[in-house]
């Protein structure tokens, strides 16, 4: 082996038998390349975690956005209720589960991600009028639960593609965005029952969505699309 070791080349062809003749024995060596395998299932791992943070951060500002925003003051009983629902289940989720910034990995791992969706999932209706919002963020596709979503007497000019994954999604009250203009495409795909558009500059729509919109006050002259 000491010869071995100082030898700048070696041809095989020349001695087929040499390394079998010396590389036997109890301290055989082990001439195999090493399975990749490990370093795909690290840097897998590793993808994971990192999807699961930025879930978990988006899920956080989902949580707080509806803490914020939701107006619980002046409501009817049934409005209160439905809304107090939303609300305690967010502010739950928050100080359970969310209340540090996902800075270390482990943090992120102690989390039971689908634990939380459960409770996500609870989420029914969201009373947001008067919220001052302009825009909806993309986050609201986790929402998969919700049945009414009420956004009357906001500031929307439209909607996320985000929201055709509320597939139970019921009844959309849009009433009092005065800029709203135009109802998106994909609401022809999703499941609504009832969609209100008073005081909106909406002025048509597909076919399918005139069977269910609720002009409210409003006297609309009917585009077919």
């Amino acid at each position: 082996m000491q010869a071995l070791t100082q030898t700048s080349s070696l041809d095989s062809r020349s001695c087929p038998d040499f390394l079998e003749s010396h590389l036997t024995g109890q301290n055989d060596y082990d001439l195999s390349i090493p399975s990749n395998e490990g370093i795909k299932d690290a840097a897998k791992s590793v993808s994971e975690i990192s999807q699961k943070i930025n879930q978990l951060k988006e899920i956080k500002q989902l949580c707080e956005f509806i803490v914020k925003n939701v107006y619980l003051k002046g409501r009817i009983y049934v409005q209160y209720s439905r809304s107090l629902k939303g609300h305690t289940i967010a502010r739950h989720i928050l100080h359970t589960y969310l209340n540090h910034d996902f800075s270390n990995p482990k943090e992120a791992e102690r989390i039971c991600l689908k634990d939380i969706m459960q409770q996500i999932e609870q989420i029914q209706f969201l009373e947001l009028s008067g919220a001052k919002l302009t825009n909806l963020p993309a986050y609201f596709k986790y929402l998969t639960g919700l049945q009414h979503l009420n956004l009357c007497a906001n500031n929307l000019t439209s909607l996320p593609s985000e929201l055709k994954e509320l597939v139970n999604l019921q009844e959309l009250n849009l009433n009092g965005n005065h800029s709203f203009e135009e109802l998106p495409p994909f609401l022809d795909n999703m499941n609504l029952k009832v969609i209100k558009i008073g005081n909106t500059k909406v002025n048509k729509a597909s076919v399918k969505l005139q069977g269910i919109i609720d002009p409210g006050a409003m006297i609309q002259t009917w585009i077919k699309i």
